[in-house]
Parts: C-alpha cells; structure tokens; sequence
C-alpha cells in the first residue's frame, strides 16, 4: 500500500498519473481507493475490490456467460493498467501524426544520419523484397490455417485475424520509419539469424514451457507460493488479464458506450494531436535542433511495459538513461563511445 502514498520517498510523476487515472475513473475518495485497490498491480477486480475469479462468468467451453459476468461484477483495472492500456491507444496514433508530420513523403532512409553501425551494415548485402513477400503470404496462409484447424482451441475466426494483419499493415510503415530514424537497418545476414533464432528459440521455448507447466509445482500461483519464488510469472501473468480484457469480456463491454472505461478511448485522439505542437515548435524555432527530437511514440512506449514493471522501474530506467546518454555523452564521449 506505500505506492498509495505517491511513492513516499520517491514522488514519482508515474504513480501521480495513476492515482490521477483512478479518481477520474472511479469517482472515489483516493483514501478509499487506497484501501480498496492495490495501485500498482497487475490483478484485475471486482466491484468490491476483491481478487476477479475468471471462473464464475465463462461456460464449459470457455466462452462469456453474460448473464453470470452481470451477476458477479464489472471488470476494474488498477489505476496501473488502465494507464497502461490508454498510452496504447495514445501511441497507436502518435505514431501516425509523428511520422506523417516530421517525415512525410521523404525517404527516411536517405535523410537518416549515418553512424558507424549503420556504415558496416552497408558492406552486406540488402534484404530482397521477394524474401518479405514469401514470409508474409507463408504468414497469413499459416495463420489461417490455425483458425481453421485449431478453432476450438483458438477461438479467433478468420476475419479477425485478417482484421489484426490489416491494423499491422496499416503500423508496419510508420514503426519502420521509426526504427529507421533511431538506426535499425536490416541486412541478409541480420534477417536470416532472426529467421532462425525466431523458430529456434520459439520452439525451445514452447517445449520448457510445457515441461515446467506439467512439472513445477503451483506455478504462477502467486497466491500459493512465496513472495520470492522466481516462478510467479509475472509477464504472464498481464497476458492473462489481457486475454479477459481483450477475449473473454471484449473491449466493448469496457471502453464502448457505457464502458468504466470509455473515457480512454479519448487517448486516441489526444495521441494525434501531440506531435503536432512539437511539429509547429520545430517550424517556429528552426534553430533548436533539440526539438525535433521530442519522440512522443518513443516517449509513450514507457508505459508499454507497466504492468508488470513498475513506476520505480520505469523511473530508474529513466534516470540511468539520462545520465549515460546525455551527461555521460556530452562531457566524457570517448568513455560514453566504449562503454556504453
């Protein structure tokens, strides 16, 4: 409960924002609140501020009961989640005003600065297109194979599959432009390791994942186990809560008309409009080189891993981060160049 006490000691800016979301959200006294909710918790809760048991709203064949999910209770996010969730719909459009704005019709490959790294990658040979075509039709063809063949288990039908390779169409530019922008150049060599170690380490992964599932005792039961078990899952435990978020209840019941939640559909707007300010700065004050590099999708991708990281870890991240990649960069350069 300290993370109530806006992180007493610390007063970091994140766990105002979510104490912030929770009041405008559950329209409750923040000291209510506190003893209600844990703030900064990946949990997912009822109305009464009770652990959510999954169990009671879906049927035998894992689909919404929707008349036992109005029975037991509405779905409430920690403050921590719902913030989470609103930088995401914030980000999804930053990312197209930013790079629609600062880079628009020019080739970011051409205007990109050339640093040593990007210099090397120069010696290998370039990605044919033809590689990416392949991948992507084996991609959708393989996809849609598994929603066929596998669709009990899956229970996504084909047209939201087509619908997610659409959204990703639709990102796949922009985030390119992005990663182009911050040096990430891709090669043969760079695409063929990834290939590989993308099948290689998916499969051993899927493999140890099984095994310690059948052989581990309690695991991710956070509830049975002890607060230092390194087997409570933590990552997976937020890909839970969004499958209920995002699957089992849907977003509708949630951010739709009538949603706890509505308000954050909002972010999607807001997301667009704040690279213009930073857009119309960089127009008036040419002569700041720095304000360009205001990121607002980089920025935002911050929050991207809360829950389960924490504001303390967001915040170190933060502060380790300005002090080697602007301190250390600007007055020792030659420590920043081999070490860093």
């Amino acid at each position: 409960m300290a993370n109530c006490g806006v992180s007493i000691g610390g007063g970091d800016a994140y766990s105002i924002g979510a104490i912030t979301v929770m009041r405008a959200y559950y329209k409750q006294s923040v000291g209510f609140l506190c003893s209600l909710i844990i703030v900064l918790t990946t949990q997912l809760f009822t109305a009464s501020g009770h652990k959510y048991d999954t169990t009671k709203i879906f049927t035998p064949q894992f689909h919404l009961n929707i008349s036992a999910y109005e029975k037991y209770s509405k779905l409430y996010l920690s403050p921590l989640f719902a913030l989470s969730i609103g930088s995401g719909f914030a980000r999804f459009t930053a990312t197209l005003t930013h790079v629609a704005l600062f880079q628009g019709s020019r080739s970011v490959v051409k205007n990109v600065k050339m640093d040593i790294h990007a210099k090397l990658m120069k010696s290998y040979k370039q990605v044919p297109q033809w590689w990416f075509l392949v991948l992507l039709v084996g991609s959708v063809a393989l996809s849609l194979l598994m929603c066929f063949v596998w669709k009990k288990d899956v229970q996504l039908p084909c047209w939201g599959m087509l619908f997610a390779f659409g959204l990703a169409f639709i990102v796949t530019l922009p985030i390119g432009v992005i990663q182009a922008t911050t040096n990430q150049y891709g090669s043969c060599s760079l695409l063929f390791a990834q290939l590989v170690g993308t099948l290689v380490a998916g499969t051993i992964n899927l493999a140890v994942a099984w095994w310690m599932l059948g052989s581990i005792e309690n695991i991710c039961d956070v509830e049975t186990l002890h607060p230092d078990s390194p087997w409570t899952s933590p990552k997976f435990r937020v890909t839970f809560d969004a499958s209920v978020i995002w699957g089992l209840i849907g977003p509708q019941r949630l951010f739709g008309p009538g949603g706890l939640y509505r308000n954050l559909v909002w972010l999607f707007l807001i997301g667009a409009l704040l690279p213009v300010p930073i857009w119309v700065l960089s127009k008036i004050f040419p002569e700041k080189k720095w304000i360009p590099l205001i990121n607002i999708p980089v920025v935002s991708y911050g929050f991207a891993g809360m829950p389960p990281a924490t504001p303390t870890n967001i915040a170190s991240w933060l502060i380790t981060g300005m002090i080697f990649n602007y301190s250390v960069f600007k007055h020792r350069k030659e420590w920043w160049k081999k070490y860093n």
